[in-house]
């Protein structure tokens, strides 16, 4: 009886040793292809299927997310490169406001940083052509100059010598829109580092405060001025500075973080000024500053 029992241990194991082989060349050949077609499997583990971006989570309360093919050629005509003539450095410039005078003659407004283009200070600015958003097909240079500067925050406003029409201009982001915009929204930052065209790059708010945002995203010198963009390409922010450490008495940066100043602080400035009229135009028009005055 022992043996009979061994025997059939002996036989059960040599069956096993059998199955595992057969198991072992056929599964990666002919089973598992036929699981991996299984709908439910490959709607599960296909790499095709990728999730949402995480800024679509985010309280939606008007406008619609754009596609990358309207979103980035926008913003793209939004930026221009500011050159400083007296001290020969560049920064970037966002595209605020554009219209004719009582003269009919041509007015744009170009929002940057103090430091890019301070009041009294001879300057330029290059606006960029593309050959379907890749390559430059041309480059234009205008003379410009600060028309006004903000004493407190790192801002001033450009005007153009330019008779051109600008059809592409920034639109700020409503103030219930902003005040709702939570942590680690995804933005996208837009300037021109190191004197190039402009480019784009992204990052999330990890610091949200009314008088500055913080976002861990590349930014380099030269994006001074330059735009930050929510997904709808509506102005968010306006970079002012990069991270920057201080070792052995030197200053290096650090070009993934991105400061910049939130469009409730320039809404507030520009309403300080005589370009109110940007932010609303129910106060006051460009012939306000231009028309002359009639004296009796």
């Amino acid at each position: 009886m022992r043996r009979i029992v061994n025997y059939i241990s002996y036989i059960i194991a040599f069956c096993l040793v059998i199955f595992s082989f057969l198991f072992a060349i056929h599964f990666p050949r002919v089973i598992l292809p036929q699981i991996t077609q299984s709908p439910l499997i490959r709607s599960y583990f296909s790499p095709s299927i990728t999730p949402l971006p995480l800024v679509s989570l985010a309280p939606i309360t008007s406008g619609k997310i754009l596609s990358e093919e309207i979103l980035y050629p926008q913003l793209l005509n939004h930026l221009v490169k500011i050159n400083n003539l007296v001290s020969g450095t560049s920064g970037s410039g966002v595209i605020i406001w554009a219209g004719k005078d009582y003269r009919n003659t041509e007015h744009t407004f170009i929002l940057t940083n103090r430091h890019v283009l301070p009041v009294g200070t001879p300057g330029t600015i290059e606006v960029f052509d593309y050959l379907n958003f890749r390559d430059i097909e041309s480059v234009k240079v205008f003379p410009a100059f600060s028309v006004t500067q903000s004493s407190s925050a790192d801002l001033a406003l450009v005007e153009v010598l330019s008779s051109d029409s600008w059809a592409s201009r920034a639109d700020f982001i409503s103030s219930e829109d902003f005040e709702q915009m939570p942590l680690y929204t995804e933005l996208l930052i837009v300037g021109c580092g190191l004197g190039n065209p402009p480019f784009i790059s992204s990052g999330r708010i990890i610091i949200f405060d009314k008088e500055q945002l913080m976002l861990n995203g590349f930014s380099i010198y030269g994006c001074s001025g330059g735009g930050v963009f929510d997904h709808r390409g509506r102005l968010v922010s306006l970079t002012s500075k990069i991270g920057m450490v201080h070792i052995n008495n030197h200053d290096h940066p650090i070009t993934n973080i991105s400061i910049s100043i939130p469009v409730n602080v320039i809404c507030d400035w520009l309403l300080e000024t005589k370009y109110k009229f940007i932010v609303n135009s129910n106060l006051g028009s460009l012939n306000d500053i231009f028309k002359p005055k009639k004296y009796y």
